[in-house]
């Protein structure tokens, strides 16, 4: 098997961006961002939305305005369906969002620091037309992975990841292999990043502006790297990439071993969730190393897949036997009791 890599966090690029930027164009006009927060699965985003906003303005280049979206209402979130919609909302709530205009109109660029309730639709038109006509719009981390079954903002990003995608649905897969991108069409859900670990980034389109004079790899810290993300994948223009390593809970890359995909029900068969696994010849049982006792995938980790090995097996997987389903059990119980009440006199 070829190495694989996942595309680099947009952040990266955007703060390379700003900060190649100040002192070749400092006496450019300022260029006007409109950052969208509000809402998102990471708990830090209001600083991290005040570090973009002080980053760029620090630059000299942009004029940075936030536009805040009314909060959630504290449901826990689901990342196997489509994230709720305005009129999944309390009745409070609803009327917060009727208010929430944001004015596209004086912004060159939009920076979504959101991930969270479904915008109201006359808010998605005026967002489409705003990128149609030209405007430029960045989505950091979280926010590539919302509005799973909104067409258009799936089209913008590229490709996603957890909230019910997966390929069949919503596009391919996509990795960086032999110097090019592959698009990986076989059915797979969508979405899955290791552990924080540092990581290398390779440039791959040096001239672009974004990146030109940087080193052509360099270590970023601690981060975290998506893969086995998918979508409609269209026009896409690769400027760097990041390797998804697998002793970290990446995807990984082994010449040796072939990777394969599971369904939940055969992952959760199992006493361990295997994040890598040996082909064995036929006939023999496939060795794993295990990163989760009891059946329980790890938490960062929702998508079952028994990927390349890249060590020696420590463990191999061990099956057990589930339990009949619980209206069996009740049966069991419940019959006996129903036949004596029947044999006992008036």
């Amino acid at each position: 098997m070829k190495p694989r890599y996942s595309l680099l966090s947009r952040f990266l690029l955007l703060t390379a961006f700003a900060a190649a930027g100040t002192a070749a164009h400092a006496a450019a006009p300022r260029i006007r961002v409109l950052l969208i927060d509000g809402q998102n699965n990471h708990g830090a985003w209001p600083q991290t939305s005040q570090v973009i906003k002080t980053v760029l303005e620090q630059s000299g280049r942009f004029d940075v305005t936030i536009s805040r979206t009314p909060p959630d209402d504290g449901r826990k979130p689901n990342y196997g369906a489509p994230q709720p919609t305005v009129e999944d909302m309390p009745a409070e709530l609803q009327e917060a969002w009727a208010r929430w205009r944001p004015d596209f109109s004086k912004a060159d660029v939009v920076i979504s620091n959101y991930n969270g309730v479904l915008w109201p639709e006359p808010v998605r038109e005026a967002f489409e037309a705003f990128v149609r006509e030209g405007g430029g719009f960045v989505a950091l981390h979280a926010a590539d992975n919302a509005f799973a079954q909104w067409e258009e903002y799936q089209r913008m990003v590229g490709v996603g990841g957890w909230y019910g995608r997966n390929t069949r649905t919503h596009g391919p897969r996509i990795h960086w292999e032999d110097g090019r991108l592959v698009k990986d069409p076989a059915p797979h859900y969508c979405g899955a990043h290791g552990k924080r670990s540092p990581v290398l980034v390779e440039i791959r389109d040096p001239e672009h502006p974004i990146v030109r004079g940087f080193p052509e790899k360099w270590l970023h810290p601690l981060d975290e790297v998506y893969y086995n993300m998918c979508g409609p994948a269209e026009h896409l223009h690769v400027i760097a990439t990041a390797f998804s390593d697998a002793e970290t809970g990446g995807s990984g890359k082994d010449s040796r071993s072939s990777s394969r995909s599971i369904t939940a029900a055969d992952a959760l068969s199992t006493t361990c969730w295997a994040t890598t696994c040996r082909a064995s010849p036929a006939g023999a049982s496939n060795t794993c190393s295990c990163a989760a006792p009891n059946g329980r995938p790890p938490a960062r980790s929702p998508s079952p897949r028994l990927r390349p090995a890249i060590s020696p097996p420590k463990k191999p997987c061990k099956t057990r036997r589930r339990p009949p389903p619980k209206t069996e059990r009740v049966h069991q119980v419940a019959l006996p009791r129903l036949r004596a009440r029947v044999r006992a006199p008036p």
